[in-house]
């Protein structure tokens, strides 16, 4: 997060949506929130298990998108 929040302006892209970040571990400095955010990221702070558990994520498939595709 601090490479993307510290980058030079003429090479930082903007993103047509919300880009959702966990992060885990050591939380990130509340500057780095601060200027991350504006920038259009959700961040996450997540705990607990990494040991043993791994974060998943779930899309519900969408058809018009992905209706074509074969596998």
């Amino acid at each position: 997060l601090n490479m993307l929040v510290n980058a030079p302006e003429d090479q930082r892209r903007a993103f047509d949506q919300v880009v959702e970040v966990f992060t885990a571990g050591a939380p990130p400095a509340p500057a780095t929130l601060a200027k991350i955010e504006p920038m259009g990221f959700n961040v996450t702070q997540v705990y607990g298990l990494t040991e043993s558990y791994g974060p998943a994520t779930e899309c519900a498939w969408d058809d018009d998108l992905w209706g074509d595709l074969i596998g």
